[in-house]
């Protein structure tokens, strides 16, 4: 744009000169790099994603972990930043996960640390040989930009259900009212109370603690495109 102003600022909006310039080039070169990097690890995760030792039945079962680390990176659209948020809004409302959300650059390799990404769909599709809209493996989660709002949320519940230590509890095509149904258009577009009576059985918990909202089933209004998953 004719007239934008492209100069190097620091945190308070003032403009950095001298050697101030060079750091921060040299800093942004690196984390471009190291960004480079984590990508090429993250798709070769995301190629592994469904080998053991983190599958059950051929389906992705993650280890749980105490608590949570989402990063959300600078690559995910405002559409699927707002679908996490409320994501992670009802993970919370109906369990008792501890999770915390971040934005930037981030290398996860902590238990429980996962960096969020958005990829076009054909990268997904050449990385996975499957028309998947998400995708979850050991510290990344892998988002395609969305084709509606109701996708968008339906896809992050679901991967953050898999990080969470949740796998599918049936094999497509299958009909169980739950947001980890394999397939997209058949099951819960929100945490599900089978969601949430899973939640537990992985931690070894016979139930949520008082306090928390009763999980329901009510179905929500759902618009997919039968071909997706």
């Amino acid at each position: 744009m004719p007239g934008a102003d492209t100069n190097p600022r620091n945190s308070d909006g003032r403009l950095l000169t001298g050697s101030a310039v060079r750091v921060f080039a040299l800093k942004s070169g690196v984390q471009r790099l190291l960004r480079a990097w984590y990508w090429v690890l993250a798709f070769l995760l995301v190629g592994a994603g469904c080998g053991d030792p983190f599958s059950t039945e051929g389906h992705l079962h993650l280890p749980v972990a105490d608590s949570y680390d989402f990063w959300i990176d600078d690559s995910v659209s405002a559409e699927n930043v707002a679908a996490e948020q409320a994501a992670v809004a009802q993970w919370r409302t109906y369990t008792d996960v501890k999770v915390t959300l971040h934005y930037g650059f981030h290398i996860c390799i902590e238990d429980g640390c996962f960096r969020i990404i958005e990829v076009p769909q054909a990268t997904l599709d050449k990385v996975v040989g499957e028309n998947y809209i998400g995708w979850t493996t050991p510290y990344l989660i892998t988002l395609t930009p969305p084709l509606s709002w109701d996708e968008a949320q339906d896809t992050a519940i679901h991967e953050d259900g898999h990080a969470f230590g949740l796998w599918h509890p049936c094999t497509a095509p299958c009909a169980l009212y739950a947001v980890m149904n394999p397939t997209y258009s058949e099951g819960a577009d929100h945490v599900a109370c089978m969601d949430v009576a899973n939640y537990y059985l992985e931690r070894g918990l016979p139930g949520p603690p008082a306090g928390t909202a009763p999980c329901t089933d009510a179905p929500g209004s759902l618009t997919v495109d039968p071909s997706l998953k």
